[in-house]
């Protein structure tokens, strides 16, 4: 149960204009407590439960779009 998103606010995710948005969404979506998983330019996080994990080895293959998932 995944999606990946590469706009907001009809902005790519990899345009430099849109970084504040896209870092804020981001922010928000990896704070919700159903996400799994939250890879992209900014935040790359794994969680199981209240346990999170940093992938920084991610945000390489996310840069021009958000992966979310949620957890199980």
């Amino acid at each position: 149960m995944a999606l990946d998103i590469n706009r907001t606010d009809e902005n790519r995710i990899d345009d430099k204009t849109n970084a504040s948005k896209a870092l804020a969404f981001q922010k928000a979506l990896s704070a919700h407590p159903d996400i799994g998983e939250c890879f992209g330019p900014f935040v790359n996080i794994r969680k199981q439960g209240t346990n999170v994990t940093q992938k920084p080895h991610m945000q390489q293959k996310h840069q021009n779009h958000l992966h979310v998932s949620s957890q199980r």
